[in-house]
């Protein structure tokens, strides 16, 4: 009982871990030549401090118009999503960024807000 007690602890301290079975693909931007950039959510993490909700990782794959992986990056960047404030937050490549809402997204906003979008609106189920 007392294992119980230490690891239910430990796990309220460090927050819910989620590392998916598949990535879970948020952004997807085809360019002129056909070339497919994609990125996708690999692992999640609750975070127990106040400037950011949850701690996520995130792989690129980049195919050309055959669907022919050119290139797969599994660096799993990290990156920091705030979900309980209004613009919400994106921490990532050490720049901090806001959630622009809507049609007032630049291009490359677009997949800074699609990742909150998925991290805030549709959280993974573990």
């Amino acid at each position: 009982m007392r294992n119980l007690s230490m690891s239910m602890l430990v796990a309220s301290l460090f927050g819910a871990n989620v590392a998916y079975a598949e990535p879970v693909i948020f952004h997807t931007e085809t360019f002129g030549d056909q070339t497919t950039v994609t990125m996708a959510l690999t692992s999640s993490s609750a975070l127990l401090q106040q400037e950011y909700d949850y701690g996520v990782t995130i792989n690129l794959v980049e195919t050309d118009g055959t669907d022919s992986s050119v290139y797969r990056d599994n660096g799993l960047h990290k990156a920091l999503v705030k979900c309980r404030e209004t613009p919400g937050k994106i921490f990532v490549g050490g720049k901090e960024y806001r959630v622009v809402a809507g049609l007032n997204a630049s291009f490359h906003d677009k997949w800074k807000n699609e990742l909150w979008r998925a991290v805030c609106l549709q959280p993974p189920i573990s």
